[in-house]
């Protein structure tokens, strides 16, 4: 139990008024707050009724502009949510659809090289050539696990156009040489 920080030499009577008044502070909000044991014969107020929904959605909303922070509805970044147009949102889902039937192109052309045209594949299976499989293959993880990384923290990687493009490209052909590797 912690004990409060006011002397221990006043006497009972009049001890726990400055007992009380010593550990009263304010929280973040202002409001009176009590550090330490609140006895529970002082404490009969009710507490406080909670916020309504919309109550507490006006004051996010406040503190929200007060810190600068602008909602996605207000003008901020457009959602797939937000969109009441189909046509917008069967261009996004085509855009997406088109991204990934080109990631699996690339990845299943290479994969299809290293496996299917005999000299690739004689190539990379000989022993005398090891050093160029290693290499290869040490190179594709090294540039697939940097696109990754870097798609994955710099925004203008994945949102400017004709950079994020670049890289699913890049990043596809990097998984289509490590799988080519693999499946030899």
């Amino acid at each position: 139990m912690p004990k409060s920080t006011s002397s221990s030499s006043s006497s009972a009577s009049g001890g726990s008024s400055k007992k009380r008044a010593a550990t009263e502070q304010t929280n973040f909000c202002g409001q009176p707050s009590e550090i330490g044991f609140v006895e529970p014969s002082r404490n009969d107020s009710p507490l406080p009724k909670p916020p309504s929904y919309s109550d507490a959605a006006r004051d996010a909303a406040l503190c929200d502009e007060e810190m600068g922070y602008v909602a996605p509805s207000v003008g901020g970044a457009l959602k797939i949510s937000d969109c009441t147009d189909q046509s917008l949102r069967a261009g996004f889902i085509g855009k997406v659809y088109a991204v990934l039937c080109f990631e699996l192109l690339i990845t299943f052309f290479i994969v299809s090289l290293f496996t299917l045209v005999r000299p690739i594949k004689n190539f990379f299976s000989s022993t005398d050539n090891f050093s160029w499989t290693l290499g290869l293959l040490i190179t594709s993880l090294v540039v697939f696990i940097v696109i990754y990384i870097t798609i994955m923290l710099c925004k203008s990687a994945r949102r400017k156009v004709p950079y994020n493009y670049v890289f699913v490209a890049i990043f596809s052909t990097a998984t289509g040489f490590l799988l080519g590797i693999m499946a030899r």
